[in-house]
């Protein structure tokens, strides 16, 4: 009997995932990946031409994707993501909760403004 593991293409054949921080990296390797095994992806991200962009590329090899623009410090922002996926698709099986902030120095040298966006977008 073969033990199939998470990554298996049978194990994500019409599955929904969405992906947050989609654009690029890693998230847009996790949507690549999910998509080639068959799951329709629902990609997250503030970065609308690169999310976009994605979204053609997917789409161009007869892949289902949504782009949708999110800012993760916004709930509304975040109950649309959900809505329009599941709209879209019928369901959501899975969250790859991916995105984080870039941030250019060490949180604390310029005092707490880039800590509060990282513990905004990781943790809400």
């Amino acid at each position: 009997m073969k033990r199939m593991g998470f990554m298996d293409e049978e194990t994500l054949e019409n599955k929904v995932f969405l992906v947050t921080g989609a654009a690029q990296g890693i998230g847009r390797v996790l949507a690549e990946v999910f998509s080639e095994r068959g799951a329709r992806v629902i990609l997250g991200d503030i970065q609308t031409l690169r999310g976009r962009s994605l979204e053609r590329d997917l789409r161009k090899k007869g892949r289902e994707a949504l782009f949708v623009r999110v800012d993760l410090r916004n709930e509304r922002d975040i109950r649309k993501m959900i809505a329009q996926g599941i709209d879209r698709f019928g369901r959501l099986d899975g969250v790859i909760n991916n995105a984080r902030p870039f941030l250019r120095a060490a949180s604390f040298e310029r005092g707490l403004k880039e800590w509060d966006l990282a513990m905004d977008v990781l943790l809400k």
